[in-house]
């Protein structure tokens, strides 16, 4: 990610993407209407996923690293999920969240678009996350129409950075052997899918 690049100036490097923690919901929320003008606020899941407003908001998340790095940097916390339920994958997380009308869950992008699937799991909707915390969501921060608007809105920095990041190849030079320059170059093609 953009945070673990080296230090070296000189160093030769290829972005081949970019990578994201997504926020799920139900699309059945009772709050949903209020969910749509305010969004999510980080100090919110702070306190949702280390135990307080349990009654609100049911919270759920994948038991993969990269996710629980992902809601720590967000949540500026060191335990992140504490109370929420884990579950095995992004399939068991779809599952409660669709059985649960209360229940929020973080599950990384790419587990949408999967084989370029552009659609959410039947019942689900992407929840608005309020990037500048000003306790609604303002024109600029309408990106989770769908996972391509969402992409677009990651592409161009309108989600927050502590929950994407960029994948890197990284070099002391610029690569010359064939077989490297055709692997990235399929990397960073309709070949690779990251």
């Amino acid at each position: 990610t953009a945070n673990s690049l080296p230090a070296k100036p000189d160093a030769w490097t290829l972005c081949l993407g970019h990578q994201a923690i997504v926020l799920l919901m139900n699309e059945n929320n009772p709050e949903l209407d209020e969910i749509l003008q305010k969004g999510f606020r980080a100090e919110q899941f702070s306190n949702s996923f280390n135990g307080d407003n349990l009654q609100e908001i049911h919270p759920v998340v994948t038991d993969q690293p990269e996710v629980a790095a992902g809601i720590a940097a967000f949540t500026q916390s060191v335990q992140p999920a504490l109370t929420a339920r884990k579950v095995k994958d992004a399939a068991a997380l779809f599952l409660a969240l669709q059985q649960d009308p209360k229940a929020i869950g973080f599950c990384r992008l790419a587990d949408l678009t999967v084989d370029g699937q552009t659609t959410l799991p039947a019942g689900l909707r992407l929840a608005p996350i309020d990037k500048n915390n000003n306790g609604r969501m303002d024109a600029f921060e309408n990106i989770y129409e769908n996972t391509a608007t969402l992409t677009r809105g990651i592409w161009i920095g309108k989600y927050p950075r502590e929950l994407s990041g960029s994948l890197y190849a990284v070099s002391n030079s610029a690569p010359t052997d064939a077989a490297v320059i055709a692997f990235l170059t399929w990397i960073t093609s309709d070949g690779g899918v990251l």
